[in-house]
This record gives structure tokens, C-alpha cells and sequence, in this order.
């Protein structure tokens, strides 16, 4: 004979509200049906609000008990929606740490049942060992590093399908070098432009691991230092860069893009937002840094696409109009918002017309 018997949805033995009716033969369980969902929090809601990296946090608050499964389910459903691969290392990663999740979870709800039945010395000893495996998973998720991932065919697919789709270039996975780190990129690029005992230029004050990657090349250094002007900027002393040039096969530039940026417009933008719009004092420099973090970060946080160009000059606006409106010079903040109103047609022509002779010349 069997008989059923309902346990939930509230009943001392439940951490949560679920219902579940047993069919029971003598001592043994037959079949049993279980009821879900009636402690609904809306977490899917909340989800179609935010975006991919958002949803993060709201997924890990789905349970507070069960480490990181949540977590991990729902990047493996954004992998599988993208199209994802996950590298082989990170794979194992995965395995170890839910192999760990599943001893504790495990270890979790045999404590619960021997306290249930009044055995809490037992219950006691099997949340002791529980809590030395999460130690174990927290000290590693908190170090600052998992480790460098391998590379696989599947970062060549990846990488090469980004810039099809993207750019509307084809590369070769032959063209592609992976390095661990910039200083290998730089080593390799020594070998790769110069020959045993050529002359490499590199300007000083420069990153560190410039000299030891051209001498563990086997290359000559050849320095061109910088000169630091009675303002503190630093600048290129072109005379001695002129004179040294002889003989050197490749020259290495630290954020050449950065400079060249900086030396064409950067003082100039630096005279007319901080001098010619509003006369800033420190305080006032320090209000409106304070104030534009915040709202980048804000802006981060809820996935806003913001300019921070557009967000530090309005801060240096707002602390310029605290003692008077009059303190802004209006002419400037006319000039600036022109500026930003034809940059993006402006941008987006220039674009156009340089894809189209790349086109017309190489016949991509």
C-alpha cells in the first residue's frame, strides 16, 4: 500500500518555501512532485532592466548559501547566447571550483539534517570541515590574479572574426602573434626589426623594462633623454635626437599616440576649458574632478554611454557659476558646444571617405 505524504511549503525542515508530496511504499520513497515558486522576488524582471554585466550582482543575490552557482550558470547562458568559448584553462578553473561547491553544498544540507533530527554535535563537526572548503574558495577568488589563460584556435576564430565584422578586414591567423605581456610584444619586435648588435633609440625618462628587453636582445641602447622644462612637462630635445639617429635600426616610442595628441592640442584645450571659460582655483579644479568621477562612475554603473569630455567640462562650468553665472565666459561655451555638434558628422565623413580609398586602392 502507498500513501502520500505532503511536506511544505512551510515546515521547519524547509530553509525556503517549497512544497513537495512524497509517495511512500512501506519505507521506501516511490515518486515525489515538487512545487516551486512560492517565494517569487521578480529576479527575471529585474534582469530584462539591466544589461549583461549588470545582471551580475542581481544573479549572485539569488541565494545567500550557495556560493558562486548562480553566478556561474548564468555566464555560461550569456557564453552560450554569444556564441561564447570559454579557454581551456578556464575550464579547469571551472571544474575545480564547482567540484568545491558541490562538497560544501553537500557537506551544508547533511549539517542541516543532522540538526533536524537533534544530532548537533554532528551538525557542529560537518559545518567545521564545510568551512575550511569555503576559506579555501575565498582566499583564491580573492587573490588579484587567476592567471594568465592558454591560447587556443579558438582566440585566433574569435579575434579574427571581430575585425571581419567590425572593420571588414580579413586576417590570416599566420599574421597573429599572442604574447603573455607587452614586454614580450617588445622583445619579440627587437628580434623581429634588428640584427645582433643593432642600434635601438629609446627616450628617457622611459618604462623600465625597455633597456633590460634590448639588452637581453643583444642590441646597443642609444638614449635621447628628454628635457624637463621650468614648468614640469617634459619634451623631445630634437637636436639630440637628430645627431643620435645615425646608425639606429629601430627606435622605441612610449605612448606615441598620447604625445603626438597632447603636443598638437593638448595646451592649448588646457588654456581654453581651465583659463579662457572659467578662471579655476584649486579648490574649484578639485570640486569639478571630484564631481565628474562620480558621474562617470554613476554612468558605469547603470551602463549610460556618457562623454567625459562632455561631463568635465560641464563640472568645470558648474563650479565656475558657484560665486556668479557671469564668471563663465559664455564665448568659449559656445565655441565648445559648436565644436561638439559638428564633430560627429564631421567624424563620421572623414571615416567614410578614408574606407572608401582604402578600398578603391587595395580593393578590399
Amino acid at each position: 500500500m502507498s500513501y502520500i505524504i505532503p511536506i511544505g511549503p512551510y515546515h521547519p525542515a524547509l530553509e525556503e518555501p517549497i512544497h513537495t508530496r512524497l509517495v511512500v511504499e512501506g519505507e521506501k520513497i516511490a515518486d515525489a512532485e515538487v512545487f516551486v515558486g512560492y517565494n517569487h522576488r521578480g529576479i527575471e524582471k529585474l534582469a530584462t532592466e539591466r544589461n549583461f554585466l549588470q545582471t551580475i550582482t542581481l544573479v549572485e543575490r539569488v541565494c545567500g548559501i550557495c556560493s558562486h552557482s548562480h553566478a556561474f550558470t548564468y555566464a555560461m547562458a550569456v557564453e552560450g547566447i554569444n556564441g561564447v568559448e570559454v579557454p581551456k584553462r578556464g575550464e579547469y578553473i571551472r571544474v575545480i571550483t564547482a567540484e568545491l561547491e558541490r562538497l560544501h553544498s553537500h557537506l551544508l544540507w547533511l549539517g542541516i539534517a543532522f540538526h533536524i533530527i537533534g544530532h548537533d554535535s554532528m551538525f557542529m563537526h560537518t559545518w567545521d570541515v564545510r568551512e575550511g572548503i569555503m576559506d579555501a574558495l575565498r582566499r583564491r577568488l580573492e587573490h588579484p590574479a587567476l592567471g594568465y589563460t592558454m591560447h587556443d584556435d579558438a582566440d585566433d576564430t574569435a579575434l579574427i572574426d571581430y575585425y571581419f565584422r567590425h572593420h571588414g578586414v580579413s586576417v590570416k591567423p599566420e599574421d597573429l602573434v599572442f604574447t603573455p605581456g607587452v614586454v614580450d610584444s617588445l622583445l619579440l619586435a627587437v628580434h623581429a626589426l634588428t640584427g645582433p648588435e643593432d642600434k635601438v633609440l629609446i627616450q628617457t625618462p622611459v618604462y623600465g623594462p625597455f633597456y633590460s628587453v634590448i639588452r637581453r636582445a643583444g642590441r646597443e641602447i642609444v638614449e635621447n633623454p628628454m628635457i624637463e622644462t621650468a614648468s614640469g612637462r617634459w619634451e623631445m630635445d630634437l637636436d639630440d635626437l637628430d645627431k643620435k639617429l645615425e646608425g639606429v635600426r629601430l627606435m622605441l616610442l612610449c605612448s606615441l599616440v598620447m604625445g603626438l595628441g597632447t603636443s598638437v592640442g593638448g595646451e592649448k584645450i588646457i588654456k581654453s576649458v581651465g583659463m579662457d571659460m572659467v578662471k579655476l582655483e584649486k579648490y574649484q579644479g578639485f570640486s569639478a574632478d571630484l564631481s565628474a568621477a562620480f558621474c562617470l562612475m554613476l554612468s558605469s554603473v547603470f551602463g549610460i554611454p556618457v562623454s567625459t569630455t562632455h561631463t568635465k567640462t560641464s563640472a568645470i562650468m558648474g563650479v565656475g557659476a558657484v560665486k556668479r553665472i557671469s564668471a563663465i565666459n559664455f564665448g568659449v561655451v559656445r565655441d565648445m558646444v559648436l565644436t561638439w555638434v559638428f564633430t560627429f558628422p564631421g567624424c563620421g565623413l572623414i571615416s567614410f571617405l578614408v574606407a572608401k580609398a582604402f578600398i578603391s586602392i587595395w580593393g578590399i
